[in-house]
This record gives C-alpha cells, sequence and structure tokens, in this order.
C-alpha cells in the first residue's frame, strides 16, 4: 500500500457500505491503524441484513435496519453518499455518478450482487424490501386454508448464480405460520429448483439435514427444473 495524498498516510476506497464493505473497514482498522485514511461510497442511509429479511416477514425479529453513517464512523471510516460507477486503475482514480473523480491508493469494490427477476409477473423476493409483501400473500394463503379451501404456493430457485438459502427458509416459515392458522390444511407449498439437491452448494450435510426439514413439514421439492415462465398460475 503507497503512501496516498495524505501524508504518509494511504487513502483506501471501500465501494459498498454493506457486510463486506464494513469488514473491511474494521480489519483495515485493525491492521494498519492510523496509516491508512479509509473512506466508504454508498448511495443509501441505512444499513439493512439481507439474511434476517425472511424472518422479518413473519415476525421473527425485526430484521437489522440501522443508520448507516454511525455504523461506519464505528468502524474508522467516513461515508461519501454515491455510486461508483467507473475506475481508472492506471490513474487511480475512482468516478461516481454525476461525475466526480476521486484519487485512491487502494480500491476495494464491495457492492454485492444485485438481484434481477427471473419470472416476469412473479414477486421476486429480493429482501427486505418484499418483507411485507411476502407476508401478505402467505396471509392470503391461511385465511383460504381457514375457509377449507387450498391454495399452492410454489417458490422457484432459478439456474446459475444465486442464493438459494432464503427460498427454504421462505417455504418452511410460510409451513409453519399457515399450519398456525389452518392445523391440517397447510397447503401445497413446493420447491421449485434448478438445483441437484436442496441447498447442494453448501455440501451433503446441509443436503440431508434440509431435506429431513422439508419432509417433515411436507414441502415437495422438484429438482433440476429450470422455470420458463409463469402465467395464470401456472409454472
Amino acid at each position: 500500500m503507497s503512501a496516498g495524498a495524505s501524508g504518509d498516510r494511504a487513502r483506501v476506497l471501500i465501494a459498498g457500505a454493506g457486510m463486506a464493505g464494513l469488514e473491511a473497514a474494521l480489519a483495515l482498522r485493525s491492521c494498519a491503524g492510523e496509516r491508512a485514511v479509509v473512506e466508504m461510497i454508498d448511495p443509501g442511509a441505512r444499513f439493512r441484513m439481507a439474511a434476517t429479511a425472511t424472518g422479518r416477514a413473519f415476525g421473527v425479529g425485526t430484521g437489522v435496519d440501522l443508520p448507516l453513517h454511525p455504523l461506519v464512523a464505528r468502524a474508522g471510516a467516513t461515508l461519501r453518499h454515491g455510486r461508483l460507477v467507473a475506475v481508472d486503475p492506471a490513474a487511480h482514480l475512482a468516478t461516481l455518478a454525476g461525475g466526480e473523480s476521486l484519487p485512491y491508493d487502494a480500491l476495494l469494490v464491495a457492492v454485492g450482487a444485485r438481484p434481477e427477476a427471473h419470472l416476469a409477473g412473479a414477486l421476486t423476493f429480493t429482501g427486505h424490501r418484499e418483507a411485507a409483501e411476502v407476508r401478505a400473500m402467505v396471509d392470503g394463503i391461511a385465511e383460504a386454508a381457514a375457509a377449507g379451501a387450498r391454495t399452492d404456493l410454489a417458490i422457484v430457485v432459478p439456474p446459475g448464480c444465486s442464493w438459494p438459502l432464503p427460498a427454504y427458509e421462505l417455504a418452511l416459515l410460510a409451513h409453519e405460520h399457515v399450519g398456525r392458522r389452518a392445523p391440517g390444511n397447510e397447503g401445497g407449498i413446493t420447491i421449485v429448483t434448478a438445483e441437484d439437491a436442496p441447498l447442494a452448494a453448501f455440501g451433503p450435510e446441509a443436503v440431508v439435514f434440509m431435506g429431513h426439514a422439508l419432509d417433515d413439514a411436507g414441502v415437495a421439492v422438484r429438482l433440476n427444473a429450470v422455470t420458463r415462465a409463469w402465467r395464470d398460475g401456472v409454472l
């Protein structure tokens, strides 16, 4: 790490103030101390942990939703509101939306994944933004089940690079939620996934554990299934 514009202190930019960005800032403070000046770039004002979104949809905890600025300060960095759009490695310049350029000695890009809709017209669960919508949908299923009707719910894990764990969390939480409102009439919950096995990316122990959990809950799984479209309630 070379010396930056602040005397012998290196200027470090971290694009993205999520979990990875904050952990990096904490590590820099621990390892480099006062030898680095750390600035974090993020367009948001709050820190939301996506892993808590599924539970939040069903009232299991409140989820992590905190003001971002104090967290960045506690990590030993400063926060600049903006979005990284381009990098010139040769000139050591990072360009933000709007045209502002920032010099750096070291740059860490930790902006995270970009969620994309897989099925047009279907609810895409990306985290906290859809928590209330998921809860409303499952509440509707529970009301129908309590009235004696059967409602089928399909939760799709798309092919390619994805994070499948929330699909299984949603399926098990939905089963439990509907079961409390309509015991014995939880409806049909099916996970449709392109995986070879439930949570295959997490290793054989996770596959066995999740398989038992799904069997106990009566959640069906369609493996090696690539869903192309959804319309009128049919995948």
